[in-house]
């Protein structure tokens, strides 16, 4: 048997045996993918891979920082719970262990007390998780400040282009903006009402103004709603909706959804959007 000869019959051994080897490898990733659809493993924590296949046992929510009772009423209320949302509150977020983010579908910053501190540490982590596919939801101006310097103020540190928007002054163009809220009266007006984040959601109130505290940021993301100033007619970016990274995405919310009894639908909206159920 000649060089050739051998080497034909090497490249025929591989041929077969790849053959054989790829119905194996088939019925092996569907078995996975129907064990995944059973719960009975989670490929929603491995990174770029999760942003695929969220966790067949629901939707499981990691709220960041120290939030309020009604945000907490939201996620655990009736129709959160139909939807399969399974909130887990993690009051610290200057305390994140490596990965840990990996084992949730939807990270919340929420941030309700004076303190809008993430560390150094931390904001890489929800960057990294953010890039590697996983979700996010920002309120407002968490996780704006960091622990060791005071000067630090807005997202630019850490997060990347993770957060859809920036800190900018409107009143005092150059200043960042995300310390102190701007209190204002106007309504709450879709941009993309066929979003699914905004199903059922129209103007809000209907007729006549209601009371926003809102923050000066600058969209670098799709705008999904304004709230509109009644006095100015000056639009306000309401709602942020940003793609980052292998399936990532984060939505942002100039206002506190959890404390409008409007806006529950909203929230739960924005997570059933991220999370592709």
């Amino acid at each position: 048997m000649d060089q050739n000869e051998r080497q034909d019959n090497g490249r025929s051994g591989l041929s077969y045996h790849m053959e054989g080897f790829i119905p194996l490898l088939i019925v092996l990733v569907l078995v996975v993918l129907i064990l995944s659809s059973q719960g009975m493993i989670n490929l929603g924590g491995i990174p770029v891979l999760g942003a695929f296949f969220p966790s067949a046992g629901g939707m499981n929510v990691l709220v960041l920082g120290e939030s309020n009772a009604s945000m907490m009423d939201i996620l655990n209320s009736s129709d959160a719970k139909a939807m399969g949302i399974q909130v887990t509150p993690f009051s610290d977020p200057n305390s994140l262990f490596p990965n840990y983010l990996d084992g949730f579908d939807v990270v919340m910053l929420h941030q309700t007390g004076a303190d809008k501190t993430v560390d150094r540490k931390s904001r890489e982590e929800i960057a990294r998780r953010v890039k590697n596919g996983g979700k996010l939801i920002v309120i407002q101006n968490a996780g704006t400040k960091v622990t060791d310097d005071a000067s630090v103020l807005g997202w630019g540190l850490g997060y990347g282009e993770v957060i859809p928007v920036e800190c900018v002054n409107v009143l005092n163009p150059g200043e960042a903006s995300c310390d102190t809220p701007i209190s204002i009266s106007g309504v709450f007006q879709p941009a993309k009402p066929n979003h699914k984040v905004l199903e059922g959601i129209v103007k809000y109130p209907a007729q006549g103004t209601r009371h926003f505290n809102i923050y000066g940021v600058r969209p670098k993301g799709e705008v999904l709603a304004y709230i509109s100033e009644t006095s100015t007619g000056t639009p306000y970016p309401a709602v942020v909706v940003g793609s980052v990274g292998f399936g990532g995405a984060t939505v942002y919310f100039n206002f506190d959804p959890s404390t409008d009894q409007r806006m529950p639908q909203l929230l739960l909206n924005s997570i059933s959007y991220l999370t592709g159920y």
